[in-house]
């Protein structure tokens, strides 16, 4: 009896909920923040992308810059990948307060560290014809990479950054919910305070974008595999 009566109220909370959204209104806060959380989103990968040029090939076995600097890009790669980015979002929001820029450092920490390992993998497994056909030529470790492993690896580096934007655009929401700014804290304020509409247009923008992101992200990846 008590568990009927508990469900009984349940859905009569999630019922006052729902209708509490609807309609949803419309409100430009609500559609500035969905723009600023994405605009933190590109920002973190293009910061991903500048952070990660100096391990693109760092990270490889086979081109690696010495077995020192390989070691120690593995270890750090995989030390900040165990840490989950929700984590990361805590600790970069204590460390330089609450705004978009604790979101841009978590999100931009963890992703170097997950595009890090894809890339480094990548470089393994590519075709070794081409490299010992470089270097039966005289070529240096430059060059080898620049004609022989560089033009295997783009279209997959480019696979693999727009699938981690796409996580990225997702995780965005969640960050903003530890103070990461962007759509996630919006949508936490107006839950808390019981502006059930406004938080009704945060989540159906949040699913717009998601979707529409994740259905282009799709077609470039099977465009480029």
């Amino acid at each position: 009896v008590l568990a009927f009566v508990l469900t009984f109220n349940t859905l009569n909370v999630g019922r006052a909920i729902i209708d509490g959204t609807l309609p949803p209104t419309t409100t430009t806060s609500i559609l500035g923040a969905e723009i600023y959380s994405y605009m933190v989103t590109s920002a973190g990968i293009g910061f991903v992308l500048c952070g990660i040029a100096g391990l693109l090939v760092g990270t490889s076995s086979n081109y690696a810059l010495g077995s020192t600097m390989y070691n120690l890009a593995r270890t750090a790669l995989n030390t900040i990948r165990s840490i989950e980015p929700l984590i990361m979002g805590l600790v970069f929001v204590v460390w330089v307060g609450i705004g978009p820029f604790a979101g841009v450092l978590a999100l931009t920490l963890h992703s170097i560290a997950a595009l890090g390992k894809l890339y480094s993998e990548q470089v393994e497994n590519i075709d070794a014809g081409p490299v010992e056909a470089i270097q039966s030529t005289g070529a240096g470790w430059l060059q080898t990479v620049v004609f022989a492993v560089i033009p295997q690896i783009i279209p997959p580096y480019i696979a693999f950054t727009m699938y981690r934007w796409d996580i990225n655009v997702r995780m965005s929401t969640i960050i903003g919910f530890v103070g990461g700014g962007g759509i996630g804290l919006l949508l936490q304020q107006q839950i808390n305070l019981l502006r059930y509409r406004d938080a009704g247009v945060a989540v159906l923008a949040i699913a717009v974008v998601v979707s529409f992101l994740d259905y282009t992200s799709a077609y470039i990846r099977e465009k480029l595999t």
